[in-house]
């Protein structure tokens, strides 16, 4: 849960008061800059701090780091980037940090996977309790070499080092159902993700797909069952998916859909916040057999569900105009 406004202006009040007194204690500069990037998302006052930090301690190996990461993922500045890595592991060759952050590049942006894996290698060989660089080689070896038992492994391993870890749960069960085709084994960890996180909107969307794809429809429905009562006081992505595989349940049961429908009506007039996924895909599997109707019905409704510009479209489907919406804490069973 984000903290409340009033605590981060008091937070962003004590690092300018504490740089007031100390201006070049590098390591306040360097988590001022996180705090800017992360919570205030400020991305330019981010790296201007960042960029301070390191002219004031050049050679801290968190700082250049940190620095990296930040050109890196959020300015698409790889060559300065590879520098930073560069020079930091002159200063410190076996710093397990920064033989991940370098081999992330090399693989992301460079495509030089024979250096990117030495440097996996080497981080894991360095820091082997450390479970982002065991899941980084794992997705490497999954996506880029196509080694699944040895990805696999890696997976596994990462999940044994945080088990309560909603993420590298998912991302296991994940690749146990699409690589593995084994859903029993992959149920285990999307449940556990559910647990650690139910309101995870793709982890919901990953593992109701599933279980209708494998022909579990009571288990898919207990699922979104679930999902939507947790869902019921607050307005969220995770809670409109939840809502609309209950609708689409029931209609791919040939039961009445009005209910969930008109609740999701109200979800999406209301708002929330969005993020990416894979649920027009799955719709686009799952809707086959329903009329050409509701097909284009559920289907919009997943697009307007990870766009907000497409809400609009609705309005343009008969049956969608003739649902009347509810409150969206109304129940939908």
């Amino acid at each position: 849960m984000d903290k409340p406004e009033t605590d981060n202006d008091e937070t962003e009040r004590w690092y300018r008061a504490r740089l007031e007194t100390d201006p070049d204690d590098a390591q306040t500069i360097r988590l001022f800059a996180i705090f800017m990037q992360y919570t205030r998302k400020d991305l330019d006052e981010a790296e201007r701090l960042y960029r301070r930090a390191f002219e004031v301690s050049p050679t801290d190996l968190k700082i250049i780091g940190s620095l990296a990461r930040f050109l890196s993922s959020v300015r698409n500045e790889y060559n300065e980037a590879e520098r930073l890595y560069r020079t930091g592991l002159e200063f410190a060759p076996d710093d397990a940090r920064l033989n991940s952050g370098l081999a992330f590049l090399l693989e992301r942006a460079r495509k030089d996977y024979d250096s990117a894996e030495h440097f996996y290698q080497r981080a894991i060989e360095l820091a082997p309790n450390n479970s982002m660089n065991q899941f980084r080689f794992a997705e490497f070896l999954h996506h880029v070499r196509k080694d699944y038992t040895a990805a696999e492994s890696f997976y596994r391993k990462a999940v044994s080092l945080r088990p309560d870890d909603d993420y590298l749960n998912s991302q296991l069960a994940g690749f146990l159902y699409h690589v593995r085709k084994d859903l029993q084994d992959a149920g285990q960890f999307y449940r556990a993700a559910l647990e650690l996180d139910p309101n995870n909107p793709n982890t919901i969307d990953d593992y109701t797909s599933a279980l209708l794809e494998d022909g579990q429809v009571a288990e898919a429905a207990a699922i979104v069952d679930r999902a939507c009562e947790l869902s019921q006081q607050t307005n969220s992505q995770a809670g409109a998916i939840a809502v609309l595989y209950q609708a689409l349940i029931r209609r791919l049961s040939q039961e009445d859909d009005q209910a969930s429908l008109k609740t999701l009506k109200s979800r999406l007039a209301v708002g929330f916040t969005r993020y990416s996924g894979d649920l027009e895909n799955h719709l686009a599997s799952l809707t086959t057999k329903l009329c050409p109707q509701d097909q284009t019905l559920y289907q919009t409704l997943g697009e307007a569900i990870f766009d907000e510009q497409k809400v609009g479209d609705l309005e343009t489907i008969e049956r969608w105009q003739q649902i009347q919406s509810l409150p969206p804490n109304s129940p939908t069973s």
